[in-house]
């Protein structure tokens, strides 16, 4: 009787560790989101906010943006969080304007990385 209850308690031991560690690596697994987009370390953020503030295009738009959660995502940089929410915004305000349309502003696997980057830092929000 009493190995049978020794046995019970270790199976619920064992059960109670496994759950944890499963949801402690889900969770792990989730935070460190895959961000594979290219290497834009070669834009210079000021020079690119130039550009988009000259042309206004999408195209500047996209790519400001896309420099912008390489350095945030990539290399940690987590200075640029008002950049990406100011410029996101406007990147959300045109597709709602429907003056670009995100299906064909850049490459689908890439657009849909920054999406979650700015959806991240509140950029979806108006």
């Amino acid at each position: 009787m009493a190995g049978h209850r020794r046995i019970m308690v270790w199976s619920g031991i064992m059960l109670v560790l496994l759950l944890a560690g499963t949801l402690v690596g889900s969770m792990m697994l989730r935070s460190q989101r895959p961000f594979n987009i290219g290497d834009y370390r070669h834009v210079n953020i000021q020079d690119a906010e130039e550009v988009f503030r000259q042309t206004g295009s999408n195209e500047s738009l996209v790519l400001l943006l896309k420099a912008l959660c390489f350095r945030q995502e990539s290399l940690g940089e987590n200075s640029w969080t008002g950049q990406l929410l100011s410029y996101g915004q406007e990147l959300y305000a045109r597709a709602r304007a429907e003056t670009i349309d995100l299906q064909t502003a850049d490459q689908e696997q890439i657009l849909l990385q920054v999406l979650a980057v700015l959806r991240a830092v509140g950029a979806d929000r108006p």
